[in-house]
């Protein structure tokens, strides 16, 4: 844990002056002793982080060593030299104090550098995780009932508060709802609970509970302290002789010493442990064997399985256990919306996914990690310090991979693309300040039937047109002509452009209004959105796009080495990246620089989105925001090398067999605008709904991976009627809101007739309605753009035509 100053007293008389105003403005209970000042002191001028020679006092951790395991010869071991040599390579090259590596029974490689076998280190969380097996050592013991009893149960003080809300479970998971973890100065809870002499008293009747218990994720040593004092008010032992007795000593392994408060006072539970590496080996392989030593079991039985159980507050995380599965670029410690995912190269970084699907791991700050493998009765120690910011960043895959690789004698990985480069500067030029103007001048009196003759300069998007649907005969319609009826109405009523109905392999009605016809274009705003998110499963099918969990400062190097760089592909697509919004707005009272003028009218649109403030933490909140869709934009023509028109032509367009449809550009030669200005036909954005009802199928060919439809239409974590780039109809939601900054939203009058349905949402109104388990698809543009628009309406009168009951 680091502890923070705003800024650091650099004389004994600086420092006087501080302690006594810091003593006379302490609140009560604030710790002003010796000792408190000392350590806090200690901490500040070491940089804000202890270690071993800044703990006392400390108390011995007994274990029953019989001596160090001895390396296996040469032609015993299991894992071939050549997996060996790179690991070791790997961890000597980036500051690593030790590198241990067993397989199969048998100790395959042991390395230390700047010490030896017996060398204590300083686990840092490691001791989380430890304090999560002791919890089960106390269960298997008959100590404690259950992982759903109250912490009330044990820590009394909590009775008839609201911490008694708190469970076990709740703890071992980081969900307990105490206060979120973070910096503070000398006065506060947070300092006071790491370094006063009475942490302890601190810990339990300061600390308040900020969040419902088990509603929320929050990686804390705040959490982890509660650990030891579950164990000793359940076991009525000291923390360390019960750790001795219920871990270390069965599995042989050795013991070292922990940090108390003070003399017989208490430790904590999420750091301060030191021990030699060995022990936390004999650790791994104790969990690698499911909680068993030989015939006796350490844990209860299932304890493993129950650790590698995702939490339903973070996929990555089980009881006091990190897990390698599913794969995440970056997997954050921190809570989602902590600012310090803020800053560049948060969390763990992994190069790639793991080879193990039952990969768990302890995960210590610095680099403190046990690799644990159950199905391959493989665990992998490493102890250090992460390489410089300078750097390449530590790969928490690369040593585990390498391992398993040569265990499984898969070849090598198909070696990871190159990473773009930054494109040429734009140059801008007087023509483009002419063109800007004359936006601005005129694209207030535009609707969406006269803004695709006003686009200045455009590309076409090359479709390759096989002839149009057919149109059922009148006499084997599905829907009934009441319902048409209806939804004419309707349509009229709201001044519509178009409206189609296809259902089943035919449209059963097309109707076009103000003299228009089926090759008339119009603008559709937003529906151009879910086309830029069809293309990045496009791109990541053809594996141009690596992953959706990929950093986005993968493909968009302008971002490597910021704290944009935590921002993911996935992120962008569910609208959850933290990325300032712009509402649009023209009007003649700004600035021509503005912000918003520059980035919707300007002739370098990319240059604009890319340094759009990161507002709020990646993946903690969703904000619908067309810059998320302009970098995924980005992403696509940096990942696949090709124009944005040319790769959504050869990738959707023409597969779909579509006319020819059209992208503006910020300027000649220049960048699509991907959130809007995507014009084409009203039948041609029927081809869009017909292959989502088909699961990504046309006629004979797979378009889209069935894999992506699926996982585009899954309700995301932060708004669950969104999904990839996809708008989802259940639940149903009244007024559903599109950003946290305005009140602008659509209108749900009532919930749709089958819990399926899922469109592009243009503002106004302009629609593609997607009902897979009818394979019913609506098209609907407008003349206007109707504030008024009813989402459920024109769906549900379809629908009800088709027989269809409430959903439940």
């Amino acid at each position: 844990m680091a502890i923070h100053l705003g800024s650091r007293m650099t004389t004994a008389t600086a420092r006087q002056i501080f302690w006594t105003l810091a003593a006379a403005l302490c609140l009560a209970g604030c710790a002003s002793d010796a000792t408190y000042r000392e350590r806090y002191e200690a901490l500040q001028s070491s940089g804000g982080a202890g270690d071993v020679d800044t703990y006392s006092p400390t108390e011995i951790v007994g274990g029953r060593h019989a001596g160090f395991i001895p390396v296996a010869p040469a032609e015993e071991r299991t894992i071939p030299e050549s997996g060996l040599g790179r690991a070791l390579e790997y961890a000597q090259h980036n500051r690593s104090s030790s590198l241990l590596i067993w397989h199969q029974g048998r100790l395959q490689a042991a390395q230390y550098w700047g010490g030896d076998a017996a060398t204590a280190v300083n686990s840092r969380s490691l001791h989380k995780m430890l304090g999560g097996l002791l919890v089960g050592a106390a269960i298997r013991d008959g100590h404690i009932r259950s992982l759903d009893d109250s912490v009330a149960d044990y820590i009394t003080e909590w009775k008839g508060t609201p911490k008694e809300k708190i469970s076990i479970r709740n703890v071992l998971q980081m969900s307990s709802g105490l206060m979120w973890f973070g910096p503070g100065g000398v006065g506060s809870v947070q300092s006071r609970r790491y370094l006063d002499p009475h942490w302890d008293r601190v810990l339990l009747k300061e600390i308040p509970l900020e969040f419902e218990p088990g509603s929320a994720y929050d990686y804390s040593d705040i959490t982890a302290d509660i650990m030891p004092h579950l164990i000793e008010r359940s076991t009525r032992q000291r923390y360390a002789k019960y750790l001795a007795r219920a871990i270390l000593e069965p599995i042989g392994a050795p013991g070292g010493s922990i940090w108390v408060n003070r003399s017989g006072g208490m430790p904590h539970g999420g750091c301060c442990l030191m021990l030699p590496p060995e022990a936390w080996l004999r650790i791994g392989i104790l969990v690698a064997n499911h909680g068993r030593v030989g015939d006796r079991m350490v844990l209860p039985d299932g304890w493993v399985d129950a650790m590698r159980t995702p939490s339903k507050n973070n996929p990555h995380f089980g009881l006091m256990a990190w897990l390698g599965q599913p794969y995440a670029q970056r997997r954050l410690f921190h809570r989602p919306d902590s600012p310090a995912n803020l800053r560049p190269r948060p969390g763990a970084y992994h190069s790639e996914p793991y080879l193990a699907d039952d990969l768990l791991l302890f995960d210590g700050m610095n680099g403190q990690i046990v690799w644990i493998v159950p199905s391959q009765n493989l665990v992998i120690v490493r102890t250090g310090d992460r390489p410089p910011s300078d750097q390449p960043e530590w790969d928490n895959t690369f040593i585990p991979n390498v391992i398993l690789r040569a265990l499984t004698q898969r070849a090598e990985s198909t070696p990871r693309k190159p990473l773009p480069k930054p494109p040429n500067k734009t140059v801008t030029t007087a023509t483009d300040a002419e063109r800007f103007d004359t936006r601005w001048q005129t694209i207030g009196n535009q609707t969406p039937l006269t803004l695709p003759g006003w686009l200045d300069t455009t590309e076409v998007v090359r479709g390759d047109f096989r002839g149009e649907y057919p149109h059922r005969d009148p006499a084997q319609l599905g829907i009934t002509s009441k319902a048409i009826a209806a939804a004419e109405t309707y349509a009229e009523k709201t001044e519509s452009a178009s409206l189609l109905i296809w259902r089943a392999g035919a449209i059963e009605y097309e109707r076009y209004w103000g003299g228009r016809g089926p090759d008339d274009v119009s603008e559709t705003y937003s529906m151009a959105k879910s086309v830029t998110g069809l293309a990045v499963g496009c791109a990541v099918a053809s594996g141009s796009i690596e992953s959706v969990d990929d950093a986005v400062a993968r493909y968009i190097a302008e971002w490597r080495g910021t704290a944009y760089e935590s921002v993911t592909v996935r992120e962008l697509l569910q609208m959850t990246s933290g990325l300032h919004h712009e509402r649009f707005n023209y009007s003649r009272d700004q600035k021509r620089d503005s912000r918003v003028l520059q980035t919707f009218l300007g002739p370098d649109i990319e240059k604009a989105a890319l340094i759009f403030p990161l507002e709020k933490v990646p993946g903690a909140t969703f904000n619908y925001n067309s810059i998320n869709t302009q970098l995924l934009l980005a992403v696509i023509e940096r990942a696949t090398g090709r124009r944005y028109a040319e790769y959504v032509s050869s990738c959707l367009w023409q597969p779909l067999g579509a006319k020819d449809a059209r992208v503006w550009l910020d300027r000649p030669g220049g960048t699509p605008r991907a959130y809007s200005y995507f014009v084409a036909r009203p039948r041609d954005w029927l081809r869009l709904g017909v292959m989502l009802a088909s699961h990504g199928r046309v006629d004979d060919r797979q378009i889209l991976p069935a894999t992506w439809i699926d996982a585009a239409t899954a309700p995301s974590a932060k708004n669950s009627n969104y999904g990839y780039h996809l708008w989802l109809g259940a639940p149903q939601s009244g007024k559903r809101i599109y950003n946290a900054n305005t009140e602008i939203g659509a209108l749900h009058s009532g919930p749709y007739l089958t819990n399926d349905v899922l469109f592009f949402d243009g503002g106004g109104g302009h629609r593609v309605y997607v009902v897979p388990s009818r394979q019913l698809v609506i098209v609907r543009t407008g003349r206007t753009n109707r504030p008024d628009w009813d989402d459920s309406i024109l769906p549900n009168l379809i629908l009800e035509g088709m027989g269809a009951v409430p959903a439940p």
